[in-house]
């Protein structure tokens, strides 16, 4: 069984099970799994904001105006693990598994159409990654694992590389089993030379042709096996590499005399990680968290040169599996971009204030490859899952869409008073020109609301450019402010008598809830005075609402002496 068919069959089957069983109820779904972040400190949910669903493209394989999504290669089951790398030109090249042949193929835009070439002499696939780099000249160089049938191991981890009219293939590791090859990541070097990093029956290992023969070396040996690979070589040529191990995201990198080893994060059965350099040679890496049956989510880790900073990107309900088959790319601004399974294609990239989730497609496999071009636009090749096939397709960003605005201004207004609102459409990089429209047919970024009527209302400003308009709301409560207050009670007191005062707000109308404060201290609508001596004493009560208003009233109060009696003696009486 293929890997994206056993992972919704584990996916299905433990939501099933907790459900039959009566472990849990179906609106009882937590809605992270059980590695939930708050188990990992470091660890804190992203601002995420998600983009309006656009139409799957299933008949009309077009998201436009936003994407332009067309099929590469469509005959039988193609287009696993796909690899993808834009030439000097901009135009995409893809390597992939023809799952139908267990064959290794290469396709290339020649600027009109797409062209297929099943790699010759690339021996039986029976699975495992395929990773890609194009050489100055843009001649494809592809890292990749041959096996024989029914046995799911990588038996040879092969390099293949074509010129102008042949291809030419090389043993880099074999000799027996080395692996599973799900990890095999290919760079080249400026010289033109391949570097692999893979996973070998040794644990991590790491391969690089000097002109003449393959040096290989195991980086770190693992009992338990490693996975999710990802190479990347820094400007002075020396590797970098993420990857899974016992269940943990490590990065090593070689600082020309060791490779040095960090934990970045739990990763529990996540099954990717994928890595870039920014401008200063730091690290960051996206990379699926989870486990079933709680399903698993997409991190991302920033290194800032002394500390991991650790986002979760996007997640799910209980037993959705999010994040498989990630890759990022960084922009010119050093802001990542990351394309993923999120039961369907998703695209998830950081603004700089915001993560913005856009879906693509309503249903995929768990690979996908991107690429952002010099203009910093997104470039994905991905495997198209239905029933139980799937195709090579290819989506190329045409703009980058408005997905909703904030809205920023007093939720709370009193009647019959302007009220002065501004909104910002997200995301930042939006293609512009972007326009601001107010409900009440205002244009641009401010608008002034009033209300003659005490209630909710909902203010609405609709975000667009030319890949379409998200809204942006925000609910106002028009408010009666406090015009003053009244008190009632005694307005005569003996002294040491206790008197009981009531405040009421003028109008009896105005808003709740309402706060009244005395001049004694006590809080309420009630309060207990008392005076020991006689004369005029005062008290005062403050009112407030949440209109922005205030009253204050005093009231004096006469404080009299008790009545005195006096009894002539018996002798006078009579």
């Amino acid at each position: 069984m293929k890997p994206h068919r056993l992972l919704r069959l584990l996916e299905t089957t433990a939501v099933l099970v907790l459900l039959l069983t009566g472990v849990v109820q179906a609106g009882e779904l937590p809605p992270f799994g059980f590695l939930d972040w708050r188990f990992f400190p470091g660890v804190t949910p992203a601002r995420r904001r998600m983009i309006p669903t656009r139409p799957d493209g299933i008949a009309s394989l077009a998201l436009a105006p936003a994407w332009h999504v067309e099929p590469v290669d469509s005959g039988g089951d193609v287009g696993l693990y796909p690899s993808l790398a834009l030439d000097a030109a901009g135009r995409p090249h893809i390597s992939y598994l023809d799952w139908t042949n267990k064959a290794l193929k290469y396709a290339y835009y020649d600027g009109s159409n797409w062209l297929v070439d099943p790699v010759p002499g690339a021996g039986y696939i029976g699975g495992g990654a395929t990773s890609l780099a194009l050489d100055s000249q843009g001649w494809p160089h592809i890292a990749y694992c041959t096996g024989e049938e029914g046995y799911n191991y990588c038996l040879e981890l092969r390099y293949a590389w074509r010129d102008v009219t042949t291809w030419y293939t090389d043993t880099v590791d074999g000799g027996g089993t080395i692996g599973d090859g799900s990890g095999a990541s290919l760079v080249l070097d400026v010289a033109g030379q391949p570097h692999i990093a893979y996973n070998g029956c040794r644990g991590l290992c790491y391969a690089s042709y000097d002109g003449t023969n393959w040096i290989t070396q195991t980086v770190m040996q693992s009992g338990h096996g490693v996975g999710a690979i990802s190479l990347v070589l820094d400007t002075a040529g020396r590797p970098h590499i993420s990857y899974a191990a016992s269940f943990v995201l490590m990065y090593t990198y070689h600082d020309d005399s060791q490779w040095v080893f960090e934990q970045v994060d739990a990763m529990g059965e996540g099954g990717c990680t994928s890595l870039a350099l920014d401008g200063a040679g730091q690290p960051h890496i996206a990379y699926q968290v989870g486990a079933p049956p709680g399903g698993m989510w997409l991190n991302y880790a920033a290194y800032d040169g002394q500390t991991w900073h650790i986002e979760r990107v996007d997640w799910g309900q209980f037993g959705q599996y999010i994040g498989g088959g990630c890759s990022l790319a960084l922009d010119t601004a050093g802001r990542p971009h990351v394309s993923y399974d999120g039961t369907e294609l998703r695209y998830a990239h950081y603004d700089g204030t915001a993560w913005w989730v856009e879906p693509l497609e309503s249903e995929t496999g768990t690979s996908t490859s991107l690429v952002l071009g010099t203009d910093s636009r997104a470039h994905i090749s991905y495997y198209h899952a239905y029933y139980d096939t799937g195709d090579l397709r290819y989506a190329s960003r045409q703009c980058m869409p408005v997905g909703g605005a904030t809205i920023d201004g007093p939720i709370r207004l009193p009647v019959r008073t302007a009220g002065s609102y501004s909104a910002a459409a997200g995301p930042l990089d939006a293609t512009p020109p972007v326009t601001l429209t107010w409900a009440n047919g205002t244009l641009g970024p401010t608008a002034v609301y009033s209300w003659t009527v005490v209630g909710s209302e909902t203010l609405v400003v609709t975000a667009g450019n030319s890949c379409g308009q998200a809204p942006g709301v925000l609910t106002v409560t028009v408010c009666l402010p406090l015009a003053g207050v009244t008190i009632t009670g005694p307005m005569v007191l003996y002294a040491g008598q206790e008197g009981t005062y009531y405040a009421s707000p003028l109008p009896i109308s105005a808003t709740l809830p309402l706060t009244y404060t005395w001049d004694s201290g006590t809080v309420g609508p009630m309060a207990t005075y008392s005076w020991a001596t006689s004369g005029t004493q005062a008290l005062a009560v403050t009112a407030q609402n949440d209109c922005g208003s205030m009253g204050v009233t005093t009231l004096q109060i006469q404080v009299i002496a008790w009545p005195y009696s006096s009894y002539l003696p018996l002798l006078w009486r009579e």
